[in-house]
């Protein structure tokens, strides 16, 4: 069982609108909400601010009547979040989340990624 942080920061578009942008730890690219993060049955997901674009992540919660974590993620002190996925968590299954996030600008912005159960090692 493993810790999987996932980075989040906000980009503003020529368009206006605002979009969140999706890092790995182990990743060197950042993605759009098209990013899928491998997990296993039994890690830890940290949610965590890269720099200030993002003033604060609201909520983080499933999408899914089938949902992968243990119980639903939460805030933490320090204004990451964090859930874990069920040890009964089978392997292939995805979980498109919600993140609701707070831009400086005090606009609330929602995307939505998604988490890939893979099988263990």
């Amino acid at each position: 069982m493993a810790t999987e942080t996932i980075f989040l920061k906000a980009k503003s578009k020529k368009d206006g609108t605002t979009v969140l942008k999706l890092k790995n730890k182990s990743g060197t690219k950042w993605h759009d909400n098209t990013l899928t993060s491998d997990v296993e049955a039994g890690d830890d997901v940290l949610w965590e601010l890269h720099n200030d674009s993002i003033k604060a992540i609201n909520n983080v919660y499933s999408k899914n009547k089938t949902n992968i974590f243990s119980a639903n993620p939460t805030p933490n002190k320090d204004g990451t979040w964090s859930g874990t996925i069920s040890l009964n968590a089978l392997p292939g299954a995805e979980e498109p989340y919600s993140i609701q996030y707070t831009t400086p600008d005090d606009k609330i912005h929602l995307d939505d990624p998604t988490l890939k159960v893979k099988a263990p090692n």
